[in-house]
């Protein structure tokens, strides 16, 4: 690559590319005639540019500079405008003399095997005397490095090719060919040694991470100058710029990148990750488990956004949560201080960090899940019950108890019903902060309610209960003494959420029926307001129908209430009138 400027083709092994009539063919359809610019076209030289004389000037002042400019490492001069602007027109000329003598396609031909040439005698000895390994990853990439500079400054030489004869022609654009040539050349015989490289500093930097390290950033490369990471560049840039490789082998379609990368990768890491889930199973309970699959996928995020390309992340996670998640999930939920302890303890936080895990995860992941909260309700409102049963049978055999054994003291139902109200609240509040509000566990709320209101206590039903705690709470001097009317709204509301779960909720208007007319008939109701506020959220629940009778109860009771006040109205005007024909008649006599 030393040629002096008297050296010809066929001294740097270039071969005539086109015979002379494939040339004047050539010559006939990119000539200037068949320029659209043809009128503005300037000539700058009056003698005939020869193809030898032409490339020779090229290499020399061109090719053979930028080759030194690399090997020099910035010592040697860059190009300036002048020398770039020299070898612009010296192509251009070329390319727009008269048949025969226009060599566009020559030149062309001659670009790539000039790029060609260097990746052969130049990088890829470079590459195969490196040391296997990080050594030799690092070689290739600064060999890929290089192959771009030549690739941009050539380009901006040959650049009328690429506007003319390129897009006329449509052949593959100087920047292809070069990419082409390197991937021939480079890539396809080294990729194989490549990949294993990049698999194993990324195995390193997991195995790192999972010791407690800080990964590939803790180790370096060796100290070298020719190194475009500079002295001690870290392992994981040296990664990030080899993967950079293989998505630029084909920006568009990540052939290169997808088939011998990408595919391997998520292979090694679901192997990795099938002995780190084994391993922590080994020595955590579900929490610490959790915090720690957590932190993992923390890793596995920031290693995606460093290292590898966008369109990998899904993927990668998903194998990653399928290893650590969802291969044991039944192990993981219950284990010792699983989600049922989480539930018991009311552990918010915990159980948020459950639900972010496994909401990626599919549906599947999160019906486990929901069943497990599901059997927690159940299990908690069925207790609540039980207690209140041990509670009747106790009073029942006491002395001075002369219930009827059917019977159930108004204390018991109180309690009762208190009691689920809070466990409803604390499992509503779960479900709408730690599970964010899913459809999926306001479903497994709902059904663990329905299970436990449909049971009774002795012959009492539910309905019967909640319509006897709603009695108390709208009658005078009844629960609600001193409780202001927003306290009070919000126990109604708590109240009618229980009722919704009722399969039998005509059982529960028939109370709440009887117990409104003697409200009204024997004037106890606290508040006429608060009545219709309970009628609106029954009503909203269960529709129109279903309240039209107490609808019908409340009017007769206003009808009432206005028919008294005119009556009374009537009586004081009658008393005042006889007082006035009274006091008349005693002044007559």
């Amino acid at each position: 690559q030393k040629g002096t400027r008297g050296e010809s083709m066929a001294t740097h092994n270039y071969t005539r590319v086109l015979p002379e009539a494939e040339s004047t063919a050539s010559a006939a359809l990119f000539s200037p005639a068949h320029s659209p610019s043809r009128s503005r076209v300037t000539h700058r030289r009056k003698r005939i540019i020869s193809l030898e004389e032409g490339w020779r000037e090229i290499y020399n002042k061109g090719i053979q500079k930028l080759h030194r400019i690399i090997k020099e490492k910035g010592a040697c001069k860059q190009f300036t405008r002048e020398e770039h602007i020299t070898l612009y027109t010296l192509i251009y000329d070329m390319c727009n003399q008269q048949a025969p003598h226009c060599y566009t396609a020559q030149l062309y031909e001659l670009f790539g095997q000039s790029v060609k040439h260097y990746l052969k005698s130049v990088s890829f000895p470079s590459i195969q005397n490196t040391p296997p390994g990080s050594l030799m990853a690092h070689e290739i990439v600064k060999q890929y490095a290089d192959h771009c500079l030549i690739k941009r400054w050539m380009c901006n030489f040959f650049d009328y090719l690429n506007r003319f004869y390129v897009r006329r022609g449509s052949l593959w654009t100087l920047e292809q060919v070069c990419t082409t040539s390197f991937r021939v050349t480079i890539f396809d015989p080294m990729q194989s040694r490549l990949t294993a490289t990049i698999l194993d500093l990324i195995l390193k930097d997991r195995t790192n991470y999972a010791k407690g390290g800080l990964g590939l950033g803790l180790v370096s490369v060796p100290q070298t100058t020719d190194s475009k990471f500079g002295p001690g560049g870290g392992k994981r840039r040296l990664v990030a710029e080899a993967v950079k490789v293989y998505i630029e082998m084909d920006p568009d379609n990540l052939t290169a990148y997808r088939k011998n990368l990408e595919k391997e990768i998520l292979l090694e890491t679901g192997a990795f990750y099938k002995g780190r889930c084994s391993e922590l199973l080994s020595s955590l309970d579900c929490p610490n488990y959790l915090t720690r699959a957590e932190a993992d996928l923390e890793s596995e995020l920031q290693r995606i956004r460093e290292l590898l390309h966008t369109t990998s992340k899904e993927k990668l996670l998903d194998v990653v949560r399928s290893e650590l998640l969802v291969a044991h999930q039944g192990d993981i939920l219950r284990r010792p201080h699983g989600v049922m302890e989480l539930l018991e303890h009311d552990r918010q936080e915990d159980l948020s960090r459950l639900y972010r895990l496994y909401m990626p995860c599919g549906h599947t992941s999160l019906v486990h899940i929901a069943n497990i909260v599901r059997d927690f309700i159940t299990n908690k409102g069925s207790g609540i019950l039980n207690d209140a049963r041990g509670a009747c049978d106790r009073k029942k055999h006491t002395k001075n108890n002369k219930r009827p054994p059917t019977v159930v003291a108004d204390s018991t139902k109180e309690g009762l019903v208190d009691n689920l109200l809070i466990l409803h609240t604390r499992c509503y509040n779960t479900v709408e902060s730690a599970f964010q509000g899913s459809p999926l566990f306001h479903k497994a709320l709902k059904e663990a309610f329905e299970i436990v209101v449909s049971n009774r206590i002795h012959d009492v039903t539910m309905s019967e209960m909640l319509a006897s705690k709603l009695n108390n709470l709208l009658i005078k001097q009844g629960t609600s003494k001193g409780m202001t009317s927003e306290e009070l709204a919000a126990i109604i509301s708590k109240l009618i959420a229980l009722f919704c779960y009722l399969t039998d909720k005509d059982h529960f208007a028939e109370f709440f029926r009887k117990d409104l007319a003697e409200r009204l008939l024997k004037n106890k109701s606290k508040s006429m307001e608060m009545e219709r506020i309970v009628v609106g959220k029954l009503k909203y629940a269960c529709g129109a129908q279903f309240t039209s009778k107490i609808e019908g109860m409340l009017t007769d009771a206003k009808n009432v209430s206005q028919i008294n006040k005119k009556f009374q109205i009537y009586l004081t005007k009658r008393s005042e009138m006889k007082h006035k024909l009274g006091t008349g008649t005693d002044a007559k006599g």
